[in-house]
């Protein structure tokens, strides 16, 4: 019986360890040095260097002085972007932390302990899940803005059937029978859990336009230039060594 425990949780494990994040971080592409003010004719000159400020001051145009609007680090007061912040101050309070992801992506290797942190990860993640999912849908939604309701409604089914994946994993269930009846029941929540992946790219897609449609910007959590530039570094990074 541990044996076939530590079976349904080992492949259960390799079903979900990719979905405990809302969406992936948000950078600069490749290759973008947006605090660089070196050229190929003034490389050798050295030139005084700027501050950060200074510099992202001078990329700004002269008619929007204070980089608001979409894909910017601020954005203009307005109904939408009060609803959007407080949006992602629910949804990243209650995200999965990196203890959590860490124990979700653990190899058990027969270890009966660490099937136990998993199953008490899991059951953490999944009402966390559930208490995001109810905050989502009762959140109150500035007037004649339907998109952001419709986004609003849809992330919060979303995360319902993301906490129902977990519970299913965790809940007590009658051992199947056969192998067949066991491998029918981990291709179920296999399904499921593919089907959340899928969705989980059409409503990142979904919210990057209404960010753009309603010139609002990134969040705050994840947007790396707005941390360096207000030095709001994570925590978890500023503990590391120097």
């Amino acid at each position: 019986m541990k044996t076939k425990t530590l079976l349904i949780a080992t492949t259960a494990l390799s079903l979900v360890a990719g979905c405990v994040t809302l969406f992936p971080a948000y950078a600069a592409p490749n290759g973008m040095d947006v605090f660089s003010n070196v050229t190929p004719g003034n490389r050798n000159q050295n030139p005084p260097r700027k501050s950060a400020a200074d510099q992202i001051a001078s990329m700004i145009p002269a008619a929007n002085p204070i980089g608001q609007g979409s894909m910017a680090m601020m954005s203009t007061t307005s109904p939408a972007l009060t609803w959007f912040e407080n949006f992602d101050n629910v949804s990243f309070s209650l995200m999965p932390t990196d203890t959590d992801r860490i124990i979700l992506k653990t190899n058990f290797n027969q270890e009966a302990e660490r099937v136990i942190a998993w199953s008490k990860t899991a059951s953490k993640v999944a009402h966390n899940y559930r208490v995001l999912a109810k905050k989502l849908k009762t959140a109150p939604v500035p007037p004649n803005h339907a998109p952001l309701k419709e986004y609003q409604n849809l992330m919060s089914a979303w995360y319902d059937d993301k906490a129902a994946v977990y519970e299913d994993l965790i809940r007590p269930r009658p051992p199947a029978r056969t192998i067949e009846e066991l491998q029918d029941q981990l291709k179920e929540i296999n399904d499921r859990a593919d089907s959340i992946a899928s969705q989980q790219k059409e409503l990142h897609a979904m919210d990057m336009h209404l960010r753009d449609v309603y010139h609002v910007h990134q969040p705050r959590q994840t947007d790396k230039l707005w941390q360096y530039v207000s030095n709001q570094t994570p925590n978890h990074i500023q503990a590391l060594p120097k």
